[in-house]
C-alpha cells in the first residue's frame, strides 16, 4: 500500500493555488455573461415591464439599475461556482466582493456602443476577479475579510464622487 505524505510548511502564508489563466478566462466569460443579461434583461424583461404605460414612465428611468441588479446577482452566483470548480479559496468572499464593486457597471456602461459596453465589462471583471483571487491566496482570513472589505469600500468611495 502506498502511503502519500505531504509536507506543509507552517511559516508559509500564501496558498499554492493560483490558476491564473483559468481566473481570467471565468472572468471574461463572466464579464460577457454580464453584459448580455443586462442588455437581455434591460430590453426584453424590465423594459417590456415597465415601460408600456404613460403612468410607468417614472418606474422606467429605473430599468437599467433594475436590470443591473439583476444581472450582477445572477452573474456573482455563476462565479461563485465557477470559483468553486477551480478550487479558489474563499470563492463566496470573491464573487461577493466583486459583485459590490461591479453592481453599478450597468449604469457606467449604458451610453456607450455595444462594443464598448462588452469591452469594458470583461476589462472590469477580469481586473475584478484577479485583484480578489490574487488577495484570497493568504492564509489568514481575518486579514483577508479586512482587506477585502477596505478595498470595496475605497473603490465604491472613489466611484461614488
Amino acid at each position: 500500500m502506498v502511503q502519500l505524505t505531504t509536507h506543509e510548511d507552517p511559516q508559509a502564508i500564501l496558498r499554492d493555488n493560483y490558476p491564473l489563466w483559468e481566473i481570467i478566462g471565468s472572468a471574461v466569460v463572466l464579464g460577457v455573461g454580464f453584459w448580455a443579461l443586462n442588455a437581455w434583461f434591460g430590453h426584453y424583461v424590465i423594459d417590456q415591464l415597465l415601460c408600456r404605460t404613460p403612468n410607468t414612465l417614472t418606474a422606467c428611468s429605473d430599468a437599467t439599475a433594475v436590470a443591473t441588479g439583476i444581472a450582477a446577482v445572477i452573474v456573482a452566483v455563476a462565479g461563485t461556482g465557477l470559483m468553486v470548480r477551480l478550487r479558489i479559496y474563499q470563492p463566496l468572499l470573491v464573487a461577493i466582493a466583486a459583485a459590490l464593486i461591479l453592481f453599478d457597471l450597468g449604469s457606467w456602461t449604458s451610453g456607450l456602443a455595444w462594443g464598448e459596453a462588452l469591452g469594458w465589462s470583461v476589462l472590469l471583471y477580469v481586473l475584478t476577479y484577479l485583484l480578489f483571487t490574487w488577495l484570497v491566496r493568504y492564509k489568514r482570513f481575518g486579514i483577508i475579510l479586512l482587506s477585502s472589505a477596505l478595498i470595496v469600500a475605497l473603490i465604491r468611495l472613489i466611484l461614488t464622487n
